[in-house]
């Protein structure tokens, strides 16, 4: 996510974005953003427009968001803002957390990971799309949502949950904090829209090892 990279992500979206929004049927666009437009502030209200990026991938995204919103508004089209928070799930790049923890229990290799004592909220792809889906669907939709479980998980401990589940071994999710020392999400904004996530770290994580279409089989 270097500033080039980013740079033309943004510009190609708003090319996208100036096509969709010349269509005469459009009333709603709905848009993936990211909880790193919140920047390092933890202390910081989710869910709220104004933020303070710190790094290239965030910016862009928050870049893109006020362009959006100027552009809907003129064009009196809903904009749904979905701040997605650590998505996770089937189909990860590999260099992520937990397709990297899952790659190196399986070939044997001793296990290395980055801050262990950094936390996250994590949510599922599956939980991310039922958040699209409630946004295409929600009358009078709040403008920006925090997709996310509202709660923190340690890397370490989500390694330990990790080996676990790929070692076959029963085991039960682990339950997350509220911290006030890590980003979050807002979930009265999920609320707000009717959505909840659903898919636990055990869970989640076993469709990645285990993807649905193969169970049983």
């Amino acid at each position: 996510f270097g500033a080039d990279r980013c740079g033309e992500n943004l510009r190609t979206q708003e090319e996208f974005f100036q096509q969709v929004l010349q269509i005469p049927s459009v009333s709603r666009v709905v848009v993936a953003g990211t909880c790193r437009e919140y920047g390092e502030e933890s202390g910081r209200k989710r869910g709220c427009m104004e933020v303070t990026p710190v790094d290239e991938f965030g910016k862009a995204k928050d870049d893109l968001h006020r362009t959006l919103r100027e552009w809907c508004d003129l064009g009196s089209v809903e904009l749904v803002w979905l701040r997605i928070f650590y998505a996770y799930g089937p189909g990860q790049r590999y260099e992520s957390l937990i397709p990297s923890i899952i790659e190196q229990v399986r070939s044997g290799e001793l296990l290395e990971v980055r801050n262990p004592e950094g936390k996250h909220d994590f949510v599922h792809v599956n939980d991310v799309a039922a958040a699209f889906v409630a946004s295409v669907g929600r009358e009078n939709p709040p403008p920006v949502v925090d997709v996310g479980w509202g709660l923190a998980h340690r890397v370490a401990d989500l390694v330990d949950t990790v080996v676990a589940v790929v070692g076959g071994e029963e085991v039960a999710d682990g339950p997350g904090t509220v911290a006030d020392d890590c980003l979050i999400a807002n979930r009265l904004t999920g609320e707000a829209l009717g959505w909840f996530p659903v898919v636990g770290i055990v869970e989640g994580v076993l469709t990645m090892i285990d993807p649905p279409g193969n169970r049983g089989s």
